[in-house]
């Protein structure tokens, strides 16, 4: 259960990576994940093909995350407010179209959801059954870290976005184009998080409900800062969350008669006590949240 709780934040976390890496903060995590994951189904209901809802969801991740980095860099807007615009508008949206689309309010009817893949002789392995029997987001994800890692630190497309994200000024005089790098950024941030609300419509359930990201795209955002903008940090502080999320679900099951909104505050509250404890030690990529104005000279 961890590693299908973690699989939505890891995702959407490794996506804040590679905008935030290149100097574009991303609050925008939680409506690009809520937009996503509605698209997806309905893509997967007018198909009736998962794998086309897939990438539909996808794709509407990618369009929102280009929106935040044409408005970020071309018309260069508050990033924060633009993200926070985005996920109010999210909200707006999907609830307007899922009453439009679907004729009520609250949820869709289930659709076909993604497989459930078998790994063969895992479950001849002790513990192996932990391992098996995941929709195919949740293998993705945790292959996509040592992908990631090896994309920012160990190419020359990710010494370009580190560079940016730290002195763009430094990065346009060596023959960069910073504004077409946090575009491409930009862009990846919302395929990511794009997979990241599949994974919750698509894969842990077959439908989409108002809300239904929860706030995920915020702790995401977390852990991207816990785990010092790297792949191996974010991976670790996302497998905690997912722990915590899972045990809270557990607890409901034992405690009957306490409300679920009780344990359900209980990933937030320790994102917050790591904040609170860490964030003041943990420097961000320098560049973040400034949008650059070519001809600028200030180092």
């Amino acid at each position: 259960m961890t590693l299908i709780k973690t699989t939505p934040i890891l995702l959407a976390s490794l996506g804040g990576l590679h905008s935030e890496r290149s100097g574009v903060a991303n609050i925008a995590l939680e409506g690009i994940m809520l937009i996503s994951s509605f698209f997806a189904v309905v893509g997967s209901y007018f198909t009736g093909n998962p794998w086309m809802g897939l990438l539909i969801g996808v794709g509407s991740g990618a369009l929102t995350g280009l929106f935040l980095g044409f408005m970020a860099e071309k018309l260069k807007g508050d990033q924060i407010v633009i993200g926070v615009a985005i996920n109010i508008l999210a909200l707006g949206v999907t609830g307007y179209l899922l009453e439009t689309i679907f004729g009520h309010p609250g949820n869709t009817p289930p659709v076909p959801k993604l497989p459930e893949i078998d790994i063969p002789f895992f479950d001849r392995l002790p513990f192996g059954y932990v391992f098996s029997g995941h929709h195919p987001l949740v293998y993705l994800s945790y292959a996509l870290v040592p992908v990631v890692y090896i994309e920012i630190f160990k190419t020359p497309w990710g010494l370009r976005l580190r560079s940016i994200g730290e002195k763009p000024v430094v990065a346009d005089t060596l023959g960069i184009n910073v504004e077409r790098v946090r575009l491409i950024s930009t862009t990846l941030s919302g395929v990511f998080a794009g997979l990241g609300g599949v994974a919750l419509s698509l894969g842990e359930l077959s439908l989409f409900a108002e809300r239904m990201t929860a706030g995920r795209g915020y702790l995401a955002l977390a852990a991207l800062i816990f785990g010092k903008w790297t792949p191996t940090g974010v991976l670790l502080t996302t497998l905690f969350f997912g722990f915590v999320d899972a045990w809270q679900e557990g607890l409901q099951g034992i405690f009957i008669d306490i409300p679920s909104e009780f344990f359900t505050m209980f990933p937030y509250l320790f994102s917050l006590i790591v904040l609170a404890v860490f964030v003041g030690k943990i420097r961000p990529p320098a560049a973040i949240g400034k949008p650059y104005v070519k001809g600028e000279r200030k180092l």
